[in-house]
């Protein structure tokens, strides 16, 4: 899992410079929020970690796996929100506008 996220963190930003090289796509905007993304990832990952290390033993492992995903799916929708609220926001304006 650690592998999975430190791949993820490094593969990212050369994803966008290649997007803006070969596409012409502007991507300061993603790079901007990347820690934010990274962070509400990281609190994700803590989360389950804790749980699923302070669960039950006699638990049944469908039980720990449901409410695990439960839980990090939690954690990280809210981190989410509140990290990059205002760029939600933005990208549901533009939405908006795109189909009006």
């Amino acid at each position: 899992m650690v592998a999975l996220v430190a791949c993820s963190l490094v593969l990212l930003p050369i994803f966008l410079f290649y997007a803006q090289r070969i596409a012409r796509i502007d991507v300061l905007r993603p790079l901007e929020i990347f820690p934010r993304l990274a962070l509400a990832a990281l609190l994700m990952f803590g989360a389950v970690s804790a749980w699923l290390r302070s669960a039950p033993e006699h638990a049944a492992e469908e039980t720990l796996l449901i409410s695990a995903i439960v839980l990090g799916a939690s954690v990280y929708g809210t981190a989410l929100f509140v990290l990059v609220r205002s760029e939600l926001f933005n990208a549901r304006d533009l939405f908006l506008r795109l189909r009006g």
